[in-house]
C-alpha cells in the first residue's frame, strides 16, 4: 500500500492565511461601526446653538394671595424657542419660564425688593431627555431708561398681554394688573429684546357711600411700577431685570 504524505504548510503560507484572516476582522469590524447609530446625530453640529422665539400665544399669567397683613403676588411669563445649529435645523426645544414675585404689606409698599425667578427646560428629542434648571435671577439697580436703543417699529405683544386679579387682606382690597409687550434694542450685548412688564395696583378700604350708610370700598392708593428683563433671543436666555419708574407723578 502506498502510503500518502501530506505536506506542512510552510512559514511563508502561515503568514498570509494570517494576514487574510486579520483583514477580514478589520473589514467586519468597520461595517459594524459603520452601520450602527452615531452619538452624534442628537447633536447639534459644533458647539454654536442658536435659537428662535416660537410662542407661546399666551404665556402670561398672574396670581395674588394674602397671607396674613400681606400680599404675595407673582406674574410668570413662559417662552418657547426652537433651537440648532448656525448653519440650520433644529434640534431641541427650550422652555424658559420668568417669574417675578412681589410681597407688599396692606399699604401697598414692598416689604422686599421684588425677586426674579428663572426656570430653564431643554427637551432633546434626538437623545430623548428633557432636562430643567432653576435659579434666582439678583435684580439690578434701577434702569430710569429702559427702552434705550429700542426701535419703536420692533414694539410687539403677546396674544393675551395683559392678566388681572384681587385678593383682600385685614378689610383691604388690593387688584393689580400686569402687562406685557417687548421691543428689539441696541445694546453692548448686540441685539437683544426687552421684555416690560407693566403693574398698576389699586387698593382699597371698607366705607360708606356719602350722605348714607351704605357700606362700600373705597380707593386709597393707585400706583404704577415696571420691571425690565433683558432676552438674548439666539441664547434662549434672560440675562437680567431691573426695576424702573413708569408713574409719571
Amino acid at each position: 500500500m502506498e502510503r500518502i504524505q501530506v505536506r506542512k504548510p510552510n512559514g511563508i503560507a502561515i503568514m498570509i492565511v494570517a494576514a487574510l484572516l486579520l483583514a477580514v476582522a478589520a473589514t467586519a469590524a468597520l461595517a459594524a461601526r459603520t452601520n450602527a447609530p452615531s452619538a452624534q446625530g442628537v447633536r447639534p453640529a459644533g458647539n454654536t446653538v442658536t435659537c428662535q422665539l416660537t410662542g407661546p400665544r399666551e404665556g402670561l399669567e398672574l396670581n395674588t394671595i394674602a397671607v396674613g397683613a400681606l400680599f404675595k403676588t407673582v406674574a410668570m411669563e413662559k417662552e418657547l424657542f426652537n433651537c440648532g445649529p448656525a448653519a440650520g435645523g433644529t434640534t431641541q426645544q427650550r422652555d424658559v419660564e420668568t417669574f417675578i414675585e412681589l410681597v407688599q404689606n396692606t399699604k401697598g409698599q414692598l416689604v422686599q425688593a421684588p425677586s426674579v425667578m428663572l426656570t430653564n427646560c431643554v427637551s432633546a428629542p434626538g437623545a430623548g431627555t428633557v432636562t430643567c434648571a432653576n435659579k434666582t435671577l439678583p435684580l439690578s439697580p434701577a434702569n430710569p431708561t429702559p427702552l434705550k436703543g429700542c426701535q419703536p417699529n420692533t414694539f410687539a405683544t403677546p396674544e393675551d398681554p395683559v392678566e388681572m386679579n384681587t385678593a383682600i387682606a385685614n378689610g383691604i382690597v388690593k387688584t393689580i394688573k400686569v402687562d406685557k409687550s417687548w421691543y428689539k434694542c441696541d445694546s453692548p450685548q448686540g441685539i437683544v429684546i426687552q421684555d416690560i412688564y407693566v403693574f398698576n395696583e389699586i387698593l382699597e378700604h371698607r366705607s360708606t357711600v356719602p350722605g348714607s350708610n351704605t357700606a362700600t370700598v373705597t380707593p386709597f392708593l393707585r400706583k404704577t411700577f415696571g420691571i425690565v428683563c433683558t432676552k438674548v433671543e439666539a441664547r434662549a436666555a434672560i440675562t437680567g431685570c431691573a426695576p424702573f419708574r413708569a408713574s409719571a407723578g
